[in-house]
């Protein structure tokens, strides 16, 4: 006799009905091993990816599709590799602006490496995204970027919002973005971008320029979250970045250095892609 197949008579007293069904004992044991399994531990928890006493946000949330502080409706989550094209053109047309001397009163930049996208860089930013909420986590490092910057911006949208149309208005609220955070730089000045300050009111005055500005931000990686609060549609956008800025070092240093390995063939005032920083 066969034992791959247990015949199950299921007897309902309500509807006098007796319903027969054939399983198979081997995917029976097969879907019991699997939830008996545990999942692996989030590559996101090593201590070594962290400032002692600081949890990374993919940490916890690594198998969750919202960070438990969210608590909005309707929740979306946008990738933005589709726009990653357009992100990285904002950014490095301001950064070309900054590096020629055309933006600002701002000096301009010695050495200032062309921006490019990093996928890493993005799905850590999706976890931030995930909280529904404008606000910092405490770490974002990956082992490539061990010390990552953060922006974040929140479009609070008038009505409700459909999908389709939500598409279609990505690129300007992309623009829209970084021409917020690089405003800010009318607020530096050339002794702030010399020597970065450490008190935290002023960082908090420029820190989306600064973070845009560090000469040695090579990469940049960028994620979203749609939801809903009080019948209104809300867009969260969380871009990360290769460094983020230090305080008592320089943003970018402005006296003659140069570029060490050439230019960027598309912004001349910056420095090529390969352009190592320590």
């Amino acid at each position: 006799m066969k034992m791959s197949f247990v015949l199950l008579s299921l007897v309902s007293r309500f509807l006098g009905a007796t319903t027969q069904l054939s399983v198979n004992a081997e995917d029976v044991i097969t879907t019991t091993m699997r939830t008996m399994i545990p999942k692996p531990p989030s590559p996101y928890c090593q201590s070594k990816l962290c400032p002692k006493g600081q949890t990374h946000v993919a940490c916890e949330s690594f198998y969750k599709s919202l960070h438990r502080t969210c608590a909005a409706k309707e929740t979306t989550f946008v990738n933005m590799t589709t726009q990653a094209e357009n992100i990285v053109k904002h950014h490095n047309e301001r950064r070309y602006l900054l590096a020629s001397g055309k933006d600002s009163s701002l000096p301009r930049a010695a050495r200032m490496v062309a921006m490019q996208w990093d996928e890493d860089l993005a799905a850590v930013a999706g976890f931030n995204a995930r909280m529904c909420v404008a606000k910092h986590d405490d770490c974002r490092n990956t082992v490539k970027f061990p010390r990552s910057g953060q922006n974040i911006i929140v479009f609070n949208m008038t009505r409700r919002v459909e999908k389709q149309l939500m598409e279609i208005l990505y690129p300007e609220l992309l623009s829209i973005a970084v021409k917020t955070w690089w405003s800010e730089a009318e607020r530096m000045t050339a002794e702030n971008m010399d020597l970065y300050p450490c008190d935290e009111k002023l960082q908090n005055a420029y820190r989306h320029f600064a973070v845009m500005a560090v000469e040695g931000n090579s990469h940049v990686g960028c994620a979203g979250l749609r939801y809903v609060v009080g019948n209104l549609t809300q867009f969260k956008l969380t871009c990360n970045y290769a460094r983020a800025p230090v305080c008592g070092q320089p943003i970018y240093r402005f006296r003659p250095v140069g570029c060490q390995t050439g230019r960027n063939k598309k912004h001349s005032s910056l420095c090529s892609p390969t352009e190592l920083f320590r």
